[in-house]
């Protein structure tokens, strides 16, 4: 039933029909651990939604699958001074995973940015997708928010990524 679940939720998400599913597909769709799980994610970020449990569930779903296509679409969207904040933010919030599987940063987090370091897990989250990540995405990651910091047009953004750069843990 499950796989039977995926297929329906990776195909409500890549076309967007039906509209009255995307919600539940959003949901699903971090339990798979399909090809087209991954796929679909990615094609998600282009046209994310609005509505922010649905982007909360986007956010779960892209950390739950740790693929590049998925880090490609996501590095996309924080770096665009064009999409809105809380898309970007929540952009933030899979590139931090991606740095380190350990470490997951809140919403509170980002607002609060009280933090010295970012929390641990001591259970690593995330599945290795089909398309591997790059060997070097901690620094890619790390150079991106370093880059927001140093030069996005939104403070929010600015702010956040400054936050990211100095509480990230470091070997």
């Amino acid at each position: 039933q499950l796989r039977n679940d995926c297929r329906l939720a990776a195909q409500v998400l890549r076309s967007g029909e039906p509209a009255t599913h995307r919600s539940w597909a959003f949901r699903v769709i971090q339990s798979c651990d399909d090809e087209a799980a991954a796929a679909a994610i990615s094609t998600v970020w282009q046209a994310p939604p609005t509505d922010p449990d649905d982007l909360s569930w986007l956010v779960a779903g892209s950390i739950a699958h740790r693929d590049a296509r998925i880090l490609e679409a996501v590095m996309t969207v924080a770096r665009d001074p064009g999409a809105s904040v809380p898309l970007r933010i929540a952009a933030l919030r899979v590139l931090v995973s991606y740095a380190d599987r350990r470490v997951w940063v809140s919403l509170a987090d980002l607002e609060s940015r009280r933090a010295l370091i970012l929390p641990f897990t001591d259970h690593p989250s995330g599945r290795d997708g089909a398309v591997p990540l790059p060997p070097d995405v901690t620094a890619r990651i790390l150079a991106t928010f370093t880059d927001l910091d140093a030069s996005d047009p939104n403070p929010s953004i600015r702010e956040a990524a400054q936050f990211l750069s100095r509480a990230f843990p470091r070997p």
